[in-house]
C-alpha cells in the first residue's frame, strides 16, 4: 500500500469515527421526541460506515486499536427505559452492542467490522417508523403523522392520516 493510499484510508477512518461519535452524541443529548427514528437511522448509517472502513482497513493489513468501551449507552438506547419498537429487535440490538464491545476490546478489524454491520442492520430496522402525534386545544385538534424515509414507497402519510382525522373532526363538530 502506498503512502497516499494509507493516508486516504486513515482519512476515511477518521471520517467514519466522527460520524459514529456524532450519532452517539445525538442519542445522548436527545429529548424524548419524534426524532428518535431519525437518530436510529443516523446511528445505522454511522455503524455501516464504520463497518465498511474497518473491512477496508482489515484488507489493507491494519489492526484495530483494542480499547475497553467506556461509559454507558445513551439513555434512550438502554434496555431499562421502555424503548419503543419490537422487543425482538431491541434484543438483537442489545446483542449487537455487546458483540461490538467484545470485538472492540480485541484487535481483529474483521470482527469489529462484522459487529458494526450487525448493529447497523438492527438499528436500521428499529429506525423504520410511522409516528402519529395528536393534541386538542379547546375546539381545535392537531394531528401530525410522519413516515420514515425508508417506508415512504409503501406508506403515504396523507393516506394514513385520513381515516384517523375524519372521525376526530366529526367528534369535534358534535361536541363543540
Amino acid at each position: 500500500m502506498s503512502y497516499d493510499e494509507e493516508e486516504a484510508l486513515q482519512g476515511e477512518f477518521a471520517g467514519a469515527q466522527q460520524m459514529w461519535r456524532s450519532a452517539i452524541k445525538a442519542h445522548r443529548h436527545a429529548p424524548p421526541d419524534a426524532g428518535f427514528s431519525g437518530r436510529l437511522q443516523a446511528l445505522s448509517r454511522a455503524a455501516f460506515a464504520e463497518s465498511h472502513i474497518c473491512m477496508a482497513a482489515h484488507k489493507a493489513g491494519f489492526t484495530w486499536p483494542a480499547a475497553k468501551a467506556e461509559g454507558e449507552q445513551p439513555w434512550e438506547l438502554r434496555s431499562d427505559v421502555g424503548r419503543r419498537g419490537p422487543e425482538k429487535l431491541w434484543h438483537d440490538f442489545d446483542t449487537a452492542v455487546a458483540t461490538l464491545k467484545r470485538a472492540a476490546a480485541d484487535t481483529d478489524l474483521e470482527e469489529v467490522a462484522s459487529a458494526f454491520r450487525a448493529l447497523a442492520a438492527t438499528a436500521d430496522k428499529l429506525g423504520d417508523a410511522i409516528v402519529l402525534l395528536g393534541a386538542v386545544n379547546g375546539a381545535k385538534a392537531s394531528l401530525v403523522l410522519t413516515v420514515s424515509k425508508s417506508l415512504t414507497t409503501k406508506y403515504k402519510a396523507g393516506d394514513l392520516i385520513k381515516p384517523v382525522a375524519a372521525p376526530l373532526l366529526l367528534v369535534l363538530v358534535v361536541y363543540v
